[in-house]
């Protein structure tokens, strides 16, 4: 018997690609991930240049963050930018970056973030379970 969200929908086509939409609305941050209590503390920014070549796009942060500090965040995350790093942090992946104030950036493949380890007020962004909340991320590439 079909759910009340997909009446209407008998095929299995129709239903995959209602499901495919909702998905691609999800992960590109169009639709709240948690619900309306998260949307709150989720707001985004626009597109910049990073360095020739990155640009960042998809940006969200915490509204307790501005979006230039989040842009100061996001360079520091590459080694660019005023935030100057103080240590690293190597675990499975991609090294994590410390600086000043319990902030902590690492980039990846087509991404970057950011927490603060020190003040987790800020971080509010739910990423998967298991993983910590990020303050800031963002899709990065040429």
């Amino acid at each position: 018997m079909p759910t009340r969200m997909f009446q209407g929908l008998t095929s299995f086509r129709s239903r995959a690609a209602v499901l495919a939409l909702g998905t691609v609305l999800l992960f590109t941050g169009l639709l709240p991930a948690a619900g309306p209590a998260q949307a709150k503390k989720v707001r985004s920014c626009h597109s910049f240049n990073i360095d020739s070549g990155f640009r960042a796009s998809h940006i969200r942060r915490s509204s307790k963050l501005s979006c230039r500090k989040a842009r100061i965040l996001l360079k520091a995350a590459y080694g660019l930018g005023p935030m100057k790093r103080i240590g690293k942090i190597n675990g499975p992946g991609r090294p994590v970056y410390k600086f000043r104030n319990g902030w902590r950036c690492g980039n990846g493949a087509g991404g970057a973030s950011c927490f603060n380890a020190r003040h987790t007020k800020y971080n509010a962004i739910f990423v998967a379970r298991g993983v910590r909340r990020q303050a800031v991320t963002a899709f990065t590439g040429a």
